[in-house]
């Protein structure tokens, strides 16, 4: 009963940190994409490249921010970060250009920095020293699933995508929906 209880509670954090890491593996399946619409551009490498920089660099800086925004409001900064996700899929759905990487690198990596290096510390707010490393345990698993969903279930739609000549912005679009859900899921627990 007293497992069940913490789980209850940490539940909707597993689901946010599930989401933030299917959105931040979605770079993963941009060689694929170009690939599949005509070819990767030459600066590929540098755009995909641009997420750890970022995050090396000022990883610290968006730590502080996230701890006041956290004051203001508890789940503020989860849900900046997954609106900064959310224009990252609207800009690289929108736009033909394959220059729109690097605003998607970009919106992503900010979203990320400011979801899923904070999970940890908002599980050790809500879940008893007992139960941590279940829920540590779960997070993991969601780590885990979220990241093969994206990089699989991506690779699949897109192929399926063009082998049916449909456009393949399809995908970015649900994602789109999909990170609208999960505001909404975000909301509802705050």
């Amino acid at each position: 009963n007293a497992i069940y209880t913490v789980f209850k509670k940490a539940l909707p954090y597993c689901l946010i940190y599930f989401f933030a890491i299917y959105c931040m593996s979605q770079e993963h399946l941009l060689p694929f994409y170009f690939k599949q619409e005509s070819t990767i551009p030459s600066f590929m490498g540098w755009a995909l490249a641009l997420n750890p920089m970022i995050v090396v660099l000022f990883q610290g800086m968006m730590s502080k921010l996230f701890l006041k925004l956290h004051k203001k409001d508890e789940s503020l900064a989860i849900r900046i970060g997954f609106i900064f996700c959310l224009v990252g899929f609207i800009v690289f759905a929108s736009l033909t250009t394959p220059h729109k990487i690097w605003v998607f690198a970009l919106m992503l990596t900010i979203g990320e920095m400011l979801i899923v290096p904070h999970m940890d510390y908002l599980f050790s707010l809500r879940i008893p020293d007992h139960a941590r490393s279940y829920v540590f345990a779960t997070t993991g698993a969601m780590f885990a699933a979220g990241r093969s969903i994206a990089s699989g279930g991506g690779i699949f739609v897109l192929g399926y995508l063009s082998r049916n000549s449909l456009s393949l912005n399809l995908w970015w679009w649900g994602n789109v929906a999909i990170l609208g859900v999960v505001l909404a899921i975000v909301d509802y627990f705050s």
